[in-house]
């Protein structure tokens, strides 16, 4: 697989940046970036080519740093595989501390308490569910999505600790503890987060590059990921919060046929 085949190529014109954390490039002189990666720590890894040492990571509890020099070639295969293994790694770990602590203090706010709380990747589109033990699971993509918005993820969840299905007493306990109607707000937010799905989807899932699709659609290098919509909430029959994938589809659908039509 070549690197022209991936949907993404990860390089510091990506901006991933979230409430809950940042990744942050920074350019240093090859013979400083050598002289760094000379020093490891557990929050520290460096990728090397041919005995050069290529890139360095280092991370803090919300921030992921990738220092690079003009000496790094992203168009490598084995650097893009590298550097998304760093940042979802990084997503990972900080989602695992990050969101419960923020789930903890939205209990205390609507007085609704769960069994436990766990996250860890779920299935394709879902965010999160709770099960009828009041055990709520959420997905480590939420630490890249903005407050409010993970914040409703985890009240759709937290709704479901009072009714265990998603007929209207459900939404109307839901909209109560959102601050509007949930009902109403579904749609338009559905259509907004589609816009970034395969982004996330591309860093956060399992498996080599080598398994990616390579008839995703291409993006310009400098794709940068941000977020400036509302929030989403869209009803499943098993309690999960998750995306309808027609929405997504017919979205990347029009995107590209008016691309094409110029």
């Amino acid at each position: 697989m070549r690197y022209e085949d991936l949907p993404f190529l990860i390089n510091p014109s990506l901006r991933l940046s979230s409430p809950y954390l940042q990744v942050a490039w920074r350019r240093i002189d090859q013979r400083m970036l050598e002289h760094e990666a000379g020093f490891p720590a557990a929050n520290r890894a460096v990728y090397t080519f041919q005995k050069t040492v290529r890139l360095l990571s280092e991370s803090s509890p919300a921030l992921l740093c990738l220092y690079y020099s003009d000496m790094t070639d992203f168009a490598r295969l084995s650097i893009q595989q590298w550097l998304r293994r760093q940042i979802k790694s990084f997503v990972e770990q900080t989602a695992s501390t990050a969101l419960p602590l923020r789930l903890h203090e939205l209990e205390r706010q609507k007085g609704l308490y769960c069994s436990k709380v766990s996250v860890f990747p779920l299935k394709r589109s879902i965010l999160g569910y709770c099960t009828h033990t009041n055990e709520i699971a959420l997905s480590p993509e939420l630490a890249l999505f903005p407050l409010r918005m993970s914040d409703v993820v985890m009240l759709h969840e937290m709704a479901h600790l009072k009714y265990k299905h998603h007929r209207k007493s459900f939404w109307k306990f839901l909209s109560t503890l959102i601050g509007e109607d949930a009902n109403e707000e579904k749609y338009k937010s559905d259509l907004a987060y589609c816009k970034h799905r395969d982004m996330i989807e591309f860093l956060m899932k399992q498996g080599s590059l080598s398994q990616e699709i390579s008839h995703a659609i291409l993006f310009s290098n400098n794709m940068t990921l941000t977020f400036s919509f509302p929030l989403l909430v869209t009803a499943v029959p098993n309690m999960t919060f998750s995306y309808p994938n027609r929405l997504c589809t017919a979205l990347r659908n029009a995107s590209t046929s008016k691309s094409s039509n110029g």
